[in-house]
């Protein structure tokens, strides 16, 4: 286990979808908060030091991608992926034009998203 570990936003509805990624993301030495909403996920941004989002495009609140805007004009230093099952290359496009660090479709190779991850932190 890192001494250094980064802080992991994960900000997902569906509960199944949740715990996958956690228990991905502990064992390979995040430490991982949740959010299932995006109010949630927003309180927790400006609470805590986060390093890296995984951000769901639909949530029961506020789409993925307002989030998205609000969490970069907060800052410009967390890396945000996105994730969504509904993707398309628009919305792609949308999400890096918003400041999206990278983006990927569910359902996703574990490994790929791992990868990407330990990407986008570097």
């Amino acid at each position: 286990m890192r001494i250094d570990k980064k802080a992991m936003l994960i900000v997902e509805d569906n509960e199944d979808m949740q715990s996958l990624l956690v228990n991905i993301f502990d064992e390979e030495g995040y430490q991982t908060i949740t959010a299932k909403n995006g109010a949630a996920a927003i309180k927790i941004f400006r609470d805590q030091n986060i390093d890296i989002i995984l951000l769901d495009k639909r949530l029961p609140d506020i789409d993925g991608f307002e989030i998205l805007s609000r969490i970069k004009k907060l800052s410009i230093h967390s890396k945000i992926i996105v994730l969504t099952a509904y993707g398309d290359s628009a919305i792609k496009n949308q999400a890096l034009s918003l400041g999206a660090d990278a983006y990927m479709t569910k359902p996703f190779n574990n490994f790929e998203l791992i990868d990407l991850v330990k990407r986008t932190v570097k």
